[in-house]
C-alpha cells in the first residue's frame, strides 16, 4: 500500500523541459512528446509508477532503450521497464581503474521463468540505477530487507484475526444432568447424538440455519474466548505501517485508520510527502531520464510539476500574495524616485 501510494504521487506529476543553464521552460521539447508514449502499450503514467514500484521493491531498475544499435546517441523509438528479478549483470571483472559502465559491466542478461537466459543487453540498450548500500558495487539491497519482521508479524497478525472471525470462539458442551452422587456422565451414545444435531447443515448462523437446537438431553454449553485484544493484532498491523511509511518517507496520516485524521491533518501530510520524499524521487527518476535520452548534451533537463494538484494550490496563494506585496513596494520606491523606471521594470 505504502509503495503502491508513492508511486500513484510521483506520477501526478506534469513532466517538463528546461534549460540547465535558463532553468527556463522549453515548450515542445521532443523528449516530452516521446515520453507521453514510451512504448506501445503503456502512457508516461503507467511507466513511471511500473519505473517506482520496481525502484522501491528492488532498489534496482533496469530500462531497455530500444535505438538503431549502430548509434547510441540516436532518439530511441520505445523505452521498456524490465523486470530486475529477472536481469542479471555480468561483470567484466575490472572496476575501480574504470571510467566507464562498459569497463566495468560486460552486458546484461534477461533470464526466463525456467532460469534460462532468453536475451543479452549491452550497457547501451539497458541503462541501470540503483540507490543504496549491498555487498555488491553493482546492485543495491532493497529496503524491505530490514522490513522482514514487519511483514512477517503483519502476516501472521492477519491470518490470526482470519482464524478468528472464521472459526470463531469455541464451545465446550458437557452433561449438566447430576444425581446424589454429582454429575452424570454422558454415556457415548448420547454424546454422539448431541455432537451430530450441533454439526448438522440445519444449524448454524447463515440466516437459512436455525440457530438454536433442542434437546431433550441435559447439556451445558460453555464458550471458550480468544483474547484478541491481549494478542494487540491491530496495533501490530499499525506498528508495521508505521514502519514502512518511515523506510519510504510517507506520512502516516495519508492513509486510512481506526482512530481517523483530521482533513487538515491529510492535507499537510500530502503536502509534506509531496515537496519531501516525492521531491526527491521526482528528480532522481528525471535525471535518469534525462541519462536514457542524452538529454545534457542539449543542455535541457526534465523535471515533474506539481503545482496543479489541489493540495499544493495554497502555496501558489501565497506566492502570488508575496508577489503582489513585492509589486506595491517596487511601484512606492518608483514613484518616490528611488528606483528608475528601466529598474522598476526588470
Amino acid at each position: 500500500m505504502v509503495i503502491n501510494k508513492k508511486a500513484e504521487m510521483l506520477s501526478n506529476g506534469i513532466l517538463k523541459a528546461r534549460n540547465i543553464s535558463t532553468q527556463k521552460d522549453v515548450e515542445n521539447h521532443w523528449s516530452v512528446q516521446f515520453l507521453r508514449v514510451p512504448n506501445p502499450s503503456q502512457s508516461f503514467k503507467n511507466f513511471t509508477v511500473q519505473w517506482s514500484v520496481y525502484f522501491d521493491v528492488f532498489a534496482n531498475t533496469f530500462v531497455y532503450r530500444n535505438q538503431p544499435f549502430e548509434n547510441p546517441k540516436a532518439k530511441p523509438v520505445s523505452l521498456w521497464n524490465m523486470p530486475p528479478e529477472l536481469i542479471k549483470i555480468t561483470p567484466t571483472g575490472k572496476w575501480l581503474d574504470q571510467t566507464n559502465i562498459n569497463g566495468i559491466v560486460q552486458n546484461y542478461e534477461l533470464y526466463g521463468m525456467a532460469q534460462i537466459a532468453i536475451r543479452t543487453f549491452t550497457t547501451d540498450q539497458i541503462i541501470h540505477l540503483h540507490e543504496g548500500i549491498s555487498k555488491s558495487s553493482l546492485k543495491s539491497d532493497s529496503k524491505a530487507i530490514s522490513l522482514q519482521k514487519h511483514i512477517a508479524n503483519c502476516i501472521g497478525s492477519l491470518e490470526t484475526r482470519n482464524r478468528f472471525i472464521y472459526y470463531g470462539p469455541k464451545l465446550l458442551i458437557s452433561n449438566n444432568a447430576s444425581d446424589k452422587f454429582g454429575v452424570q456422565k454422558m454415556d457415548k451414545e448420547e454424546r454422539q447424538k448431541a455432537e451430530r444435531a450441533f454439526e448438522k447443515d440445519d444449524y448454524g448462523i447463515d440466516p437459512s440455519q436455525s440457530q438454536t437446537i433442542v434437546s431433550s438431553a441435559a447439556l451445558k454449553v460453555d464458550k471458550l474466548q480468544y483474547p484478541t485484544k491481549e494478542l494487540m493484532l491491530f496495533e501490530e498491523n499499525e506498528v508495521g505501517l508505521q514502519a514502512f511509511c518511515g523506510a519510504y518517507g510517507i506520512k502516516r496520516d495519508i492513509f486510512p485508520s481506526t482512530t481517523g485524521s483530521t482533513f487538515t491533518n491529510q492535507a499537510e501530510a500530502e503536502k509534506s510527502t509531496y515537496y519531501g520524499t516525492i521531491a526527491q524521487a521526482a528528480q532522481t527518476y528525471c535525471a535518469y531520464l534525462g541519462k536514457i535520452l542524452n538529454l545534457e548534451d542539449e543542455g535541457i533537463e526534465l523535471y515533474l510539476d506539481y503545482s496543479h494538484l489541489p493540495v499544493m494550490q495554497d502555496d501558489l496563494l501565497n506566492a502570488a500574495k508575496e508577489k503582489m506585496e513585492n509589486t506595491k513596494a517596487f511601484d512606492t520606491w518608483f514613484r518616490s524616485g528611488i528606483i528608475s523606471a528601466e529598474r522598476y521594470a526588470e
